[in-house]
């Protein structure tokens, strides 16, 4: 047997110190064949083994990896999301030494009263359609400011229950920033190139101006404003891989933004994914899988949304928005404000603010050459936004107010959204740019010299106010004091921006480290700057305290009327869904239009009378009026009670009519007649040429309330002679009537009251609430998800026959598979 080359090939020319025997060289030829026999099997059966394990190997490396990246983006998406949360701690303290709140406003004045409401209609198994402690009553579903519909509104008021805190919509508020620091994270991470650029993206959308700024006061803006990154991450998966299915999760993130209840953000956030939508369509190349991506989002969106939406647009033909002028819709920023983008101050700008830092970044990232197309991008959105939201003082506002007349928008420094938004993935770009392995020095010491300068006009400015206040007179000696302060703190984020761009440049690499600096500064930079602003000390369980009147009205008055409060109740206008009594005061932009003039045109003591009021909340001295008794009195607010004889009940029955043609006649004579006796009706249904001969002379009717709930009535009305049953309760198309299980109309009656005619007997007449377009909107819905789940399946079908044709190509055409691998 021929000797192995190896075993000589690397002693060549050595000679052995021994030379085995003839019997020697017999054996170990032998053995040496059994051993290369048992080593030659074990070498096959290592590489079965490998071969047939080698696929699972690498699998669970790329699993392992890929959890690993996961995890880490999870532990930076969470750790980001922390930064919102941590500074509104005193917020979410329970220590009542520490605790503090919102700022009083919109938040506990109109917000929490109504998501009080919907958590004890839930809490009681009720959809919450008809709010009965506001307005004398109000379509609680219809006005989408209510956020009826609102999946995470749902989740905590389950968490509350009956009798939700405010503490627990300030948390469901600290919770949106929070997301919104997850969802911009994800976001960054899909279209930047690093975590630090998708971190600081987060960091800056969820801490910034905007965000911390008048939306902790009107949540709902806030509520909306935070789907649009995850509207845009869907979105770009789908263009990229041309996949409808992956529309639905971005038009069911575009749905849960228009259910958080502000149509005018919404309108932002649909402009922000349509312009997004075009620019990536461009740049990719057209494709016929867009059209249908942009159906899929659109549709499942609006679909989606539709039970809230439809109720919506139903309400705002109710009210004095569906008519509007140009002197409704110009209010934005005024220019003085641009100082926010620098520092926020007293002076407005608040929302501008994004970071010293982060404006650094944001023209590192502009400079850079990669990207040009999506820098170029983003930039026009923020320059275009900016400029609108400037409202009437640019002309750029009247170009939408002419283009769509149904657009009546106003308050536009709210398109500071977009302006933070787009600032922030601009400033995410930057930091891309200073951690790539080629950046350009250059750049960065070019942001430098800017920074330098910016740093010599803030000092400048801060000696001149410091000036200011040693020498103003005393009157305005504090505004240059606030003004001070603000440019020096400026001044301080300047240098510290300086220092860490600084030891970029100079330590030539971005490490770990360096970059967690970043994030954290900017975090304390933009945290620091609302600090003060968007809280203040107290418990916020105290701002709703049980006085002597609302003891009294609480306890010692039981049955169902109504309070004439004048927003002095804690909380003003909305506080009766707070304190459970019904009010006929309330605080809603979009409230009923026909409400509105029946409180401007009818006398107040008729108007009091026709809703059913027994007690009037004032600050007025009206003991010398004899129609009213002081109940109770707290400091200067007293509670008087209408006498009995002066009061009318829930419900009443009446034969004398006054017919009124137009609407003012109906309200004019509303002020005028008898309500007792007399009811004024615009329908010819029900008009009579003259009244009864006997319909003066005494009747023994009775109307009794069996139940009330907010959306179901039932009333027993016994009548000797036909008549008309007229309920104090708001008139609304949505509410319906049967009389004994008969369906009947329901009429307006005095301008704003219900009417059912009866015939003499006793009835049972039951009113309940149940909205036409609500009812659509769930059909819609329904049938949005049915499409969506054929869009799934017939995506994943055509994808098989893809594959699979392919495959039977490759088989089919073995000649030609073989040319391609030669």
């Amino acid at each position: 047997m021929a000797e192995p080359q190896g075993e000589t090939g690397g002693r060549q020319g050595a000679k052995s110190r021994s030379e085995p025997g003839p019997a020697a060289v017999a054996h170990s030829d032998g053995t040496l064949a059994s051993a290369k026999w048992r080593v030659g099997r074990a070498m096959e059966a290592a590489r079965g083994l490998v071969a047939t394990l080698g696929p699972v190997w690498l699998a669970a490396l790329v699993l392992l990896r890929a959890a690993g990246a996961v995890a880490l983006d999870a532990l930076i998406a969470a750790t980001v999301a922390l930064f919102p949360v941590l500074s509104y701690w005193r917020v979410l303290t329970s220590n009542v030494d520490d605790m503090a709140h919102f700022v009083l406003g919109d938040f506990f004045e109109l917000h929490y009263p109504y998501r009080r409401f919907v958590a004890d209609e839930l809490a009681s198994g009720r959809l919450p359609v008809w709010n009965p402690y506001v307005s004398a009553g109000h379509p609680a579903l219809g006005d989408i400011q209510t956020a009826t519909l609102y999946p995470i509104g749902w989740l905590f008021a389950s968490i509350g229950g009956a009798g939700m805190t405010a503490s627990l919509l300030e948390a469901q508020v600290i919770a949106h920033l929070a997301l919104a620091a997850i969802f911009s994270y994800f976001f960054g991470r899909r279209v930047l190139s690093s975590r630090l650029g998708a971190a600081v993206l987060a960091v800056v959308f969820s801490c910034g101006g905007y965000l911390n700024s008048f939306p902790l006061q009107q949540m709902i803006i806030l509520q909306v404003s935070i789907w649009l990154p995850l509207v845009l991450l869907f979105l770009d998966m789908a263009i990229c891989w041309r996949s409808p299915a992956l529309a639905i999760p971005a038009g069911m993130a575009l749905a849960m933004a228009a259910l958080a209840g502000h149509p005018q953000t919404w309108f932002y956030v649909l402009v922000g994914t349509a312009a997004y939508f075009v620019y990536r369509c461009l740049e990719r190349g057209p494709h016929p899988a867009q059209l249908a991506i942009a159906a899929v989002v659109g549709g499942v969106g609006f679909g989606l949304a539709a039970p809230q939406l439809l109720p919506a647009y139903e309400q705002l033909k109710l009210t004095d928005r569906a008519e509007v002028g140009y002197p409704f819709t110009r209010y934005g920023f005024s220019f003085r404000e641009m100082v926010g983008f620098l520092m926020p101050s007293r002076y407005g700008g608040r929302a501008l603010y994004i970071g010293i830092l982060t404006l650094a970044l944001a023209a590192i990232g502009l400079a850079d050459r990669r990207r040009p197309g999506a820098k170029w991008f983003w930039l026009g959105v923020s320059v275009v936004a900016l400029f609108w939201s400037f409202g009437g003082n640019t002309i750029v506002q009247s170009l939408p107010h002419l283009a769509i007349p149904l657009l009546r928008l106003r308050d536009h420094e709210r398109l500071s959204f977009l302006v933070n938004f787009a600032g922030a993935v601009l400033a995410g770009y930057g930091a891309d740019a200073l951690v790539a392995r080629s950046y350009s020095v250059d750049v960065v010491r070019r942001s430098l010299r800017w920074l330098a300068w910016a740093a010599g006009g803030i000092a400048a400015l801060a000696a001149l106010f410091l000036y200011g206040a040693i020498a103003a007179i005393p009157e305005v000696r504090g505004e240059f004091d606030s003004l001070a302060d603000r440019t020096l703190l400026a001044l301080l984020f300047v240098a510290f921006s300086f220092a860490l761009l600084a030891y970029r440049v100079r330590s030539g690499r971005a490490a770990p480290g360096w970059q967690a600096v970043v994030v954290l500064f900017l975090a304390f930079d933009l945290t620091t700057a609302g600090w003060k602003t968007a809280t203040a000390d107290g418990d916020p369980s105290k701002l709703y305290p049980s006085n002597l009147v609302v003891a009294r009205i609480q306890t010692q008055a039981p049955g169902l009327y109504r309070i004439y409060s004048e927003g002095l109740l804690a909380g003003d206008g909305n506080a009766g869904s707070v304190y459970r009594l019904q009010d006929i005061v309330g605080n809603s932009p979009i409230e009923l239009e026909a409400y509105k003039r029946f409180t401007r045109e009818v006398p107040e003591v008729q108007r009091w009378r026709l809703l059913s009021v027994r007690f009037v909340l004032t600050k007025r001295d009206m003991s010398s009026d004899g129609r009213f008794q002081l109940s109770a009195k707290d400091g200067d607010i007293g509670a008087y009670e209408l006498k009995p004889e002066f009061r009318l009940p829930r419900a009443w029955v009446v034969r004398v009519f006054a017919f009124a043609a137009t609407a003012d006649d109906e309200l004019r004579l509303t002020s005028s007649i008898d309500p007792a006796r007399v009811a004024v009706i615009s329908d010819e249904a029900l008009r009579l040429s003259a009244a009864r001969p006997d319909a003066t002379s005494p009747t023994s009717d009775s109307v009794e309330v069996l139940e009330y709930l907010p959306n179901r009535i039932v009333l027993r009305a016994a009548l000797s002679e036909p008549g008309l049953l007229v309920v104090s309760e708001i008139y609304h198309s949505d509410w319906h009537a049967t009389v004994d299980g008969a369906e009947t109309s329901v009429y307006r009656v005095d301008g704003v009251l219900r009417g059912v005619p009866l015939e003499a007997g006793l009835h049972e007449v039951v009113f309940w609430f149940e909205s036409a377009a609500f009812a659509r909107g769930l059909g819609l819905a329904r049938d949005v998800t049915t499409a969506a789940l054929w869009v799934v399946a017939a995506e994943a079908g055509l994808r098989a026959l893809w594959r699979a044709g392919r495959l039977a190509l490759r088989r089919w055409r073995p000649g030609r598979t073989q040319a391609i691998r030669s």
